[in-house]
């Protein structure tokens, strides 16, 4: 099961959010974020992504909407497509375990 987890730690981005997944061992694993975005000329929109830990997969990882909704929507359904690959599951997992041993941040 995915869920946001707000990110408190950014003062110039209140709508920023970590993507956790709770694993079977009651591990969470953040994935990725979801966050509001501002660009070229004030354009406000909603970014979301994978974390980077391994080379592209052949599909977007990332990508724009127009809210918190349909950005959440899009990086479930990419991470539903991720996943359905169980080695290269296991390989993020196993990567992003390695960098929270390791005491990597990724945000």
């Amino acid at each position: 099961m995915l869920r946001l987890r707000k990110v408190t730690s950014h003062i110039h981005a209140p709508n920023a959010y970590r993507v956790v997944l709770k694993l079977s061992d009651g591990t969470d694993v953040e994935l990725g974020s979801v966050g509001e975005q501002v660009g070229n000329a004030q354009r406000r929109f909603w970014a979301w992504g994978l974390d980077t830990v391994l080379p592209p997969q052949g599909f977007p990882t990332d990508g724009e909407a127009p809210d918190r909704e349909s950005a959440t929507a899009a990086f479930k359904a990419m991470w539903e497509r991720y996943a359905s690959d169980s080695d290269r599951l296991d390989a993020f997992i196993r990567l992003k375990r390695q960098r929270l041993n390791s005491g990597i941040n990724e945000h």
